[in-house]
């Protein structure tokens, strides 16, 4: 069924609009729709009496609410390679010496752990 609705809703945007707007969901009398932007939301809930009809047209259900979402869909940077650093010695022999000194016994175990990572 969200399927159909999805098609309805889409025929009812504009191309460039309808290509920012995805179908989520329908919640009880509620059509739940993400949109690309802030924009495309905001054209989306100018459009909402139409949507909301195309919708109730294709499904034959109650729907009289919309609610629209804005998701992030940006690009995620390209895998870049992790760096790994060593622990120089004297930092080491710093952290064992900071550990050696701690009353609380976890963070002398956390810090002997670091210390020995070099």
């Amino acid at each position: 069924m969200l399927e159909t609705i999805a098609s309805a809703v889409s025929a009812t945007l504009p191309p460039a609009l309808s290509r920012a707007v995805t179908l989520a969901n329908v919640r009880e009398q509620r059509l739940v729709v993400l949109a690309d932007s802030g924009a495309a939301a905001a054209r989306v809930r100018l459009l909402a009496p139409q949507v909301l009809r195309a919708a109730r047209d294709a499904s034959g259900l109650a729907l009289s609410e919309l609610t629209v979402k804005v998701t992030s869909t940006a690009a995620a940077p390209p895998d870049m390679a992790i760096e790994h650093r060593s622990l120089s010695r004297a930092a080491a022999d710093h952290l064992a010496h900071a550990a050696e000194s701690m009353a609380d016994p976890e963070l002398r175990v956390l810090l002997s752990k670091l210390a020995s990572l070099a």
